[in-house]
Order: structure tokens, then sequence, then C-alpha cells
């Protein structure tokens, strides 16, 4: 099905790296992230995609810490003990879709 999801739409949640919409999620997940005390965390089936889309931070994967910034796509393993850190604004795919909340839309 084609289909247009207007960010404006969806509302703010409360997720483990911050403020987060979530756009999408069926055989994949969307997630726009404000990072905010980020928790660290990994997923057991889901590989996931961090497009900096603001600003820059830092990434932790496992034991190592990794300076990123706008326009940097970190790819991260299922399993892999991680998290963000910094004032970023970041586009997060999950496949598959990471579990939980839903899209949540203002005037569903």
């Amino acid at each position: 099905m084609n289909r247009v999801i207007r960010s404006e739409d969806v509302e703010w949640r409360k997720g483990r790296c911050g403020a987060l919409k979530r756009l999408l999620s069926e055989d994949i997940s969307f997630d726009f992230v404000r990072i905010e005390d980020a928790e660290k965390h990994f997923h057991k089936k889901t590989k996931e995609y961090y497009f900096i889309v603001r600003r820059e931070g830092e990434i932790e994967l496992n034991d190592d810490v990794i300076k990123v910034r706008e326009g940097d796509l970190v790819v991260i393993e299922p399993g892999t003990l991680h998290r963000a850190r910094g004032n970023m604004e970041v586009l997060v795919i999950g496949l598959p879709a990471l579990n939980g909340i839903r899209p949540f839309l203002k005037y569903a």
C-alpha cells in the first residue's frame, strides 16, 4: 500500500534512547529520535541502522566509543550492546521491526 506518513501527525514518546516518533512499524521500523539520556541496551534479533540527521555525538558499540556527525550511518548488529550520546537527531531503522510502541497518530 502506497502512503505518506507525516511526522507532524505522530506523537513524541519516551523511548530507550530519548524522545522518539515511531513513524512505521511493520516488517521494518522507522523511528525519528532526539537522543536524550540513552540507556545501554541490545536487540536479540533486530539489526539497527542509525542515520545521523542533525548535529553530532558518540555511539557506544560494546566497549568501543565512536564519534559520529551529521550524515553518518552506523550499522548495529543484533546482540551488540549500544547507546548514543550527545545532542543528535537520528533516524533509526530496525530490521526486523523493533518491538514495543506502535505509531501513535494524533488524530487516528
